[in-house]
This record gives structure tokens, sequence and C-alpha cells, in this order.
């Protein structure tokens, strides 16, 4: 759980609270349930594994699933990501001008 909570001001963070929407109590045992899905969840936790950083290189170099991924950063208050996924948008965008 401490990955998770790794970086501040993500949803993560506001998640793991007994008042929070997403807090749930399923036999006896706290759990959490977010309705999203897995598909970029490993580079979310890529990212908060590395204390809120991630080499830009590490990302595909694929437009559509760049966008997905800063959907999925931005639904979990993920700022450094949703930036450093923009700069390889940004990085790839300028390259096919050439």
């Amino acid at each position: 759980m401490n990955t998770l909570k790794g970086v501040r001001g993500s949803l993560f963070t506001k998640i793991f609270h007994e008042d929070s929407p997403y807090f749930r109590v399923f036999k006896n045992r706290p759990t959490f349930f977010i309705d999203r899905h897995f598909k970029h969840f490993d580079v979310i936790l890529n990212f908060l594994r590395n204390g809120g950083c991630l080499p830009l290189m590490v990302l595909p170099r694929d437009l559509r699933l760049l966008n997905e991924m800063r959907v999925e950063a931005k639904f979990y208050e993920l700022g450094g990501l949703v930036t450093t996924i923009d700069a390889r948008l940004a990085r790839l965008l300028d390259v096919a001008r050439f």
C-alpha cells in the first residue's frame, strides 16, 4: 500500500480512508474498488514505484496508447505522469514533422 500512497496529491492518497467512496468492507476485510480497466495500470504502478518519475523512453511510441495512458494518469491525479506522457507525445510529434 505504501507504493500506492507514495505520490502526494494522487487519487491513491485520497482513497485509503474509511470515508472514501472507494472503501468497502468485504468478508470483514477492508477492500478498495476502482472501476477502471487494468490495461495501463502497469505504467501507473511503475511510475509510483519509481517515486513519481518515469523515463520518457519506457513509454510506447504509439500515439493512441499514450493518449489512453494520459487519460488514466489524469483519472488517478498523477500530474507528473501526465507531464511525462505529454513530453513523450511532443517528442514523437516533433520527430513526425521531419
